[in-house]
C-alpha cells in the first residue's frame, strides 16, 4: 500500500503500476544492460538495507547525469524519486529476475517521459510569447497548491514544510516534485494546444466511422427499472423476509410511492435513490429470475416477490427499448469523442518525433530507440 506522500508524488509523475508494466516474455525485455540500467541497479544496492524502502540515491550516484536534452540535463534521482514507491511495491511481489527486468523497463519508460517533457517545455518557451508561459506557470503553481492542500489534509501536515519533513523521510524532495508539476503542467498544456487545430472532424469522417464499425453500435434491449430488496439475513431469514415483501407488494398495490418505500425498507444498491436503476442490458443484472422478470413484465407493473439467492425482490420496469442498431443521429457525438482521441494520439506521436528529430538529446543508452522510441540522437555520450 502507498503512503499518502508516495501517492502524491505518483499522482503528479504519472507513474504506473507493476500490474500494468510487467514485462511480457517477449523480445520487449532488453538483452543488453547499459550503464543507465547499472545505475538502476547500484542505487538500489545504495539503499539502506538492500531496497527501496529507506533513502535515496546520494552524492555523485544521485548527480550522475543520464540524459542531456538541448541543453537540459536529467539526473538518476530524476528519474529514480518518482517511481521509488512503485518499485518498493512491485519488489515485494516479483521474483528478482522480474523485478529487475520491470525496474529496467520502468526506468527507461520514466526517463522517455522526462525527455518529452522537456521537449514540450523547451518548444514552449521558444515559441510563447512571454507572458503567454508565464500565465501557464502561474496555472501550474495554482494546480499544485491545490493538490498540497489535499495532501496536507490527508497526512495531517499543519504546513508545506511539515509536509516536506514527510516527503524527505519518505525519499523524495518537494521541491523537485514542484519542479515535476510545473513542467509536466506546461507540457500538458502546450501539447493540447498544438494539437487542438489538428483535430477537426468532419461529417464525411464520421459517417465512414459509422459505416466500418456498425457492429460497434447495435444496442441490446435495455430497461429503466425500481427495485425492492428485502434481504433474508436482515429479516430474519427467508420465510419473514417473504413475509415483508409481501407486505410492501400490498402496500405499493394501494397505491403507495414506491421510491418511497425502496428508501425506507430496501436492503437494495440502489436504495438510497429509492431504488432507481438506469439503463441496464438484458442479460447483465446478475439474478437470472429478476433479469427475466424485467424484459417480458409490462411497463408500470409492480411484480410479484422474486426469489434470489440473498433475499427477494420487487420490481417495477419503467421503460424498455427492443435490440436495435443505434442510429447516425445518436451516434455521432461518440464518434467524434472517439476520432477525436484517436487523432489525438496520432497527432501527439507526430509531433514528438517532430521535436525529437531537431533536438540534441544524448542520454547513455546505446540506443535511444531503447529509451525514446524516437530517431537516433545526433549528440551521444
Amino acid at each position: 500500500m502507498l503512503r499518502p506522500v508516495e501517492r502524491l508524488s505518483a499522482r503528479l509523475t504519472g507513474t504506473r503500476a507493476a500490474a500494468e508494466l510487467a514485462p511480457r516474455e517477449s523480445g520487449e525485455v532488453q538483452q543488453q544492460r547499459d550503464k543507465s540500467v547499472e545505475l538502476v541497479g547500484i542505487a538500489q544496492s545504495a539503499e539502506a538495507g538492500g531496497g527501496f524502502g529507506q533513502g535515496a540515491p546520494h552524492g555523485q550516484l544521485a548527480e550522475s547525469v543520464v540524459a542531456r536534452v538541448s541543453g537540459d540535463v536529467i539526473l538518476v534521482r530524476e528519474v529514480l524519486d518518482p517511481i521509488r514507491a512503485t518499485l518498493m511495491e512491485a519488489e515485494k511481489s516479483l521474483g528478482p529476475d522480474k523485478f529487475a527486468a520491470y525496474r529496467e523497463q520502468l526506468f527507461r519508460q520514466q526517463l522517455r517521459n522526462i525527455i518529452d517533457r522537456k521537449l514540450l517545455v523547451q518548444e514552449a518557451k521558444r515559441v510563447l510569447p512571454e507572458a503567454g508561459y508565464k500565465q501557464l506557470e502561474a496555472m501550474a503553481e495554482q494546480d499544485f497548491d491545490r493538490l498540497v492542500r489535499e495532501q496536507m489534509a490527508e497526512v495531517g501536515a499543519a504546513t508545506r514544510e511539515e509536509l516536506a519533513c514527510k516527503m524527505r523521510a519518505s525519499g523524495q524532495s518537494f521541491e523537485m516534485l514542484r519542479r515535476t508539476h510545473t513542467e509536466t503542467f506546461i507540457a500538458q498544456q502546450f501539447l493540447r494546444l498544438q494539437i487542438a487545430p489538428r483535430l477537426t472532424i468532419s461529417r464525411q469522417d464520421l459517417l465512414d466511422y459509422y459505416a466500418t464499425h456498425r457492429e460497434q453500435f447495435r444496442r441490446p434491449a435495455r430497461v429503466r427499472w425500481h427495485e425492492i430488496v428485502i434481504s433474508y439475513g436482515k429479516h430474519g431469514g427467508h420465510d419473514a423476509a417473504r413475509a415483508k415483501a409481501d407486505q410492501l407488494l400490498k402496500q405499493l398495490r394501494d397505491g403507495a410511492d414506491f421510491e418511497t418505500l425502496a428508501k425506507r425498507y430496501s436492503d437494495g444498491a440502489t436504495a438510497f435513490q429509492g431504488g432507481k436503476w438506469d439503463w441496464t442490458n438484458k442479460g447483465s443484472y446478475v439474478v437470472a429470475a429478476v433479469d427475466e422478470a424485467l424484459f417480458s413484465l409490462p411497463i408500470g407493473k409492480v411484480s410479484d416477490p422474486i426469489e434470489g439467492p440473498r433475499g427477494w425482490h420487487i420490481v417495477r420496469v419503467d421503460e424498455r427499448t427492443e435490440p436495435g442498431v443505434i442510429s447516425f443521429l445518436e451516434a455521432q457525438e461518440q464518434i467524434a469523442n472517439e476520432l477525436r482521441k484517436q487523432r489525438f494520439v496520432e497527432e501527439s506521436r507526430k509531433y514528438m518525433q517532430q521535436l525529437f528529430a531537431r533536438a540534441n538529446v544524448a542520454t547513455l543508452f546505446s540506443s535511444p530507440t531503447q529509451i525514446a522510441g524516437r530517431p537516433a540522437a545526433r549528440d551521444r555520450f
